[in-house]
């Protein structure tokens, strides 16, 4: 609900129209100022579109740090799946969803080493070069159609190691200890059977190790990639607004934990998204934590929800294309209230708004249904 004009009025985001360039969306909010209650608010709006959106229930992957999306209100709501970090049916070394790679196993260690690498530093060229081996002794050694998994790997690794430990092999020690990933590939499924509906991936779960919970949403970004790439292209239909299909989106809260390490696959999916059907959804608290060295996540981001934030400034405004009096814009946002924010979006150059948080649509819901 607009909160300037002399008569109150309703804002919506038409995330189908193709006047949209871009499906993604960047949602900052210091705690306590309605950031997260908005963001449930949009996952019940969206998953719950299918009558208008050609009979497609758009699929939702969520990464969540602090539990803020396993309460029993929004999984009853949303028929969301909680999904703890043990034993997923996911095997990373899959490699049947990859399409015509040349060596799909070099494509696989690639992405594996690079994860490594730029979440634990310090892997140098002689390890580098143990766990490409390791890896494509892990693929050797499976019979045709078979794929390796990363319990297969370890135990590859250990053997080129000889009883010695390194920083790879104590990382995938740690992956294999948890048992985040099923050992047996028989019990692992595609990830487009497992990203059915609504799937909260509870982050909380492995605790405090930031690092292991900071591989394994590279892990599955990939995965979400890589499925997203294989999803049929939907044509476009009508005109005046001509609309597309939405098919998925991914929402990473606390989104500053992942976006430090720059990887390249989140850039690809804010980037190629648009083409699938699909959006991401990145929430943090402060502007700042969008723009890491050389890489500027605002700028496919053409969406954004504002919420109180107490240092901005009014060249992090501008620089989201908010223009118009970006220093008495900057003064607003610091002292908002709970659940309002500043809304941009392709047909609105900035308006401050009262988002409809997800209790009260859940209401709205509730007095429908008697």
């Amino acid at each position: 609900t607009t909160m300037d004009s002399f008569r109150p009025g309703e804002v919506a985001l038409n995330i189908s129209d193709t006047r949209l360039n871009q499906l993604n969306m960047g949602v900052v909010g210091d705690l306590g100022t309605g950031k997260t209650q908005l963001l449930k608010s949009l996952i019940l709006q969206i998953s719950s579109s299918a009558v208008s959106n050609r009979g497609i229930r758009p699929r939702f992957l969520i990464f969540d740090y602090k539990r803020d999306y396993s309460s029993p209100d929004f999984v009853e709501a949303t028929g969301a799946r909680v999904v703890k970090p043990y034993r997923l049916p996911l095997n990373l070394f899959d490699t049947s969803s990859i399409g015509e790679a040349a060596a799909p196993w070099l494509d696989r260690f690639r992405f594996f080493a690079d994860v490594l690498d730029k979440i634990y530093s310090g892997i140098g060229p002689v390890q580098r070069d143990k766990l490409k081996r390791a890896v494509r002794a892990a693929y050797d050694a499976c019979l045709p159609g078979q794929q390796p998994t990363l319990y297969d790997v370890h135990a590859a690794y250990g053997e080129l190691l000889d009883g010695k430990s390194d920083s790879p092999m104590a990382i995938i020690d740690d992956l294999v200890d948890m048992e985040v990933f099923a050992s047996r590939t028989s019990d692992t499924q595609s990830f487009g059977q497992f990203l059915d509906g609504v799937v909260v991936i509870s982050l909380d779960a492995l605790g405090q190790d930031d690092r292991s919970k900071n591989m394994l949403v590279a892990v599955m970004l990939n995965m979400f990639y890589e499925n997203m790439l294989s999803t049929p292209k939907r044509p476009y239909l009508g005109g005046g607004p001509q609309l597309r299909a939405i098919d998925s989106y991914l929402l990473v809260d606390e989104a500053d934990n992942i976006m430090r390490y720059e990887f390249d696959v989140l850039r690809k999916l804010l980037l190629q998204g648009r083409e699938f059907g699909t959006g991401v959804i990145l929430a943090s608290q402060y502007l700042r934590h969008f723009k890491v060295n050389a890489t500027d996540y605002r700028e496919p981001l053409l969406s954004w929800f504002i919420h109180k934030v107490p240092n901005v400034t009014p060249a992090e405004l501008s620089a989201l294309g908010l223009t118009g009096g970006a220093a008495e814009m900057a003064e607003r946002v610091k002292s908002l209230q709970v659940h309002q924010c500043l809304y941009k979006s392709f047909d609105l150059p900035g308006e401050f708004v009262r988002g409809l948080p997800f209790f009260e649509l859940e209401a709205r819901r509730e007095s429908g249904k008697g």
